[in-house]
């Protein structure tokens, strides 16, 4: 098989020859340890994309003037939608601190940025990468979820007391966020691309933000309507979500999610694997990047490997390993993983 053709199988409940495997490579992992990790990633090759060519020279690593006085990081900046970011950790996600949206008498004037992939220059370039890569990996475009990007243009509380109260301004801003994003996934369909991957987070450590409720009422009908280009078209979504989503995983196979990335350590695995392998909804297995792979030791990686492999079988089909090194992670840690997982690529 090609590391698409595996990769593909492993979505769609086929048997590959091998476990898949899917690599993350993340700026903070290169900074932290640069060539190690590297050549690790060459070592240890991966199904979903190439290992980016670096020099050693050229690996990502914080600008001088994102160090502050006290030698830690901080950058901020304000992106294309107008929200402004302060990153406290090179290379991770940073928290949203000013939004454009704080007040809905902003709404009407609000001029929301062009969608990417619209723009021809940048969709002849995502077309020219997905023809170059296209026949040995599969060809991904990733677009944020509804409740990621409303939370991003306004206020974390607002937007959920918004959901509650269905709020007729939210409800706008869903609806105009629904068809950007649609339009945004048939360009990206039409450019060769063969999996969308939506992310949006839903749940806190115990449970939903909101009532299944009234997720199922605003939510999912709009994440349906993304989907479903998608789903005509014959291609692939896969959906990541952090947070407890037990109560929605049917909702999002029905909403046409092909596959699901959750927070696998709030979770009993053989419950996981069962209601999982009935909805016919494969699992990226993401081993804990919290607590075991920053503070706990090789063996215990090695363990989870084999814990995650027996409970959730990703040489049947149905899940694939998923590989992303986080800040604060021993490389012994890294390096564990990396050989415990191709234990059972071989």
């Amino acid at each position: 098989m090609t590391c698409k053709e595996r990769f593909l199988s492993a979505i769609h409940f086929k048997r590959p020859d091998m476990p898949a495997l899917e690599y993350y490579y993340t700026d903070v992992g290169y900074a932290e340890h640069g060539e190690k990790l590297q050549k690790l990633y060459l070592r240890y090759p991966g199904d979903a994309a190439p290992v980016p060519s670096f020099d050693v020279m050229e690996m990502p690593k914080p600008e001088p003037g994102d160090i502050d006085r006290d030698g830690n990081y901080l950058r901020t900046e304000i992106d294309e939608w107008g929200t402004k970011w302060e990153y406290r950790i090179f290379g991770r996600i940073g928290c949203a601190v000013e939004f454009p949206l704080d007040d809905w008498d902003k709404l009407d004037d609000y001029l929301f940025p062009p969608v990417f992939i619209s723009d021809p220059a940048n969709f002849t370039a995502f077309q020219k990468q997905a023809q170059e890569t296209g026949s040995k990996y599969p060809v991904r475009y990733g677009i944020p979820g509804l409740l990621d990007r409303m939370i991003a243009l306004r206020p974390f509380q607002d937007v959920l007391v918004d959901l509650i109260q269905e709020s007729p301004e939210l409800i706008r801003l869903a609806d105009i966020l629904t068809e950007r994003y649609t339009s945004e996934v048939k360009r990206a369909l039409a450019a060769g691309t063969d999996i969308i991957c939506i992310g949006d987070d839903y749940g806190t450590g115990q449970s939903l933000l909101v009532s299944p409720e009234i997720w199922r009422k605003i939510i999912q009908p709009r994440l349906s309507q993304i989907i479903e280009p998608i789903k005509n078209a014959g291609k692939t979504c896969c959906f990541h979500s952090c947070g407890y989503i037990w109560d929605i995983l049917p909702d999002l196979k029905r909403a046409g999610a092909d596959s699901i990335w959750p927070q696998l350590p709030l979770y009993d695995y053989r419950s996981m694997a069962s209601a999982l392998r009935e909805l016919k909804l494969s699992l990226c297995i993401h081993i804990d990047r919290g607590e075991l792979m920053q503070h706990g030791k090789p063996d215990d990686v090695r363990a989870e490997v084999e814990r995650v492999f027996r409970a959730f079988r990703p040489d049947e089909g149905g899940s694939w390993f998923y590989f992303e090194v986080d800040q604060g992670f021993p490389f012994e840690n890294i390096k564990a993983l990396a050989e415990a997982i191709a234990v059972y690529r071989k």
